[in-house]
């Protein structure tokens, strides 16, 4: 029967290594992983961080701590922009607005800008979750 696997200094149990590379209490590791299987007559299967790591690696579909803060940082500074970017659209139309500035010409650009791409309205609507047709801001600002 196993049970929930658990983050350790050291294998408390018979065997007391790793079951893959068989190192042992003695071995310079920073920690083991009590997997949470024991066989009869052997005992519990143990991990080293070494061959967590390893195999963590082999099947690609994991992240470092590293690049896990890079990753949140890098998100961060994206929802950052884009939230500076919606604040300078808004403005941007209150200011046409004011000042009588049709801005329904860009609907049509963009969407030639769009079919230029290959980009389809609805696909654009879809990805971005809105019913808007998505604008240049770099053309309208003259970036």
């Amino acid at each position: 029967m196993s049970r929930p696997a658990v983050k350790m200094d050291k294998p408390h149990m018979h065997p007391y290594i790793c079951g893959r590379c068989l190192c042992g209490v003695q071995a310079n590791r920073e920690y083991f992983i009590d997997t949470g299987i024991t066989y009869d007559y052997e005992g519990n299967v143990y991990l080293c961080n070494m061959c967590l790591k390893d195999m963590a690696k082999a099947a690609g579909e994991f992240f470092t701590k590293d690049e896990v803060d890079l990753l949140l940082s890098v998100q961060s500074e994206a929802i950052g922009s884009a939230s500076q970017l919606k604040k300078d659209w808004d403005n941007l139309v209150v200011y046409a607005k004011e000042h009588g500035i049709n801005l329904e010409f860009l609907r049509e650009q963009s969407k030639e800008e769009n079919d230029v791409r290959g980009i389809s309205t609805e696909d654009n609507r879809e990805s971005t979750g809105t019913n808007k047709q998505p604008i240049s801001l770099s053309r309208i600002l003259g970036d």
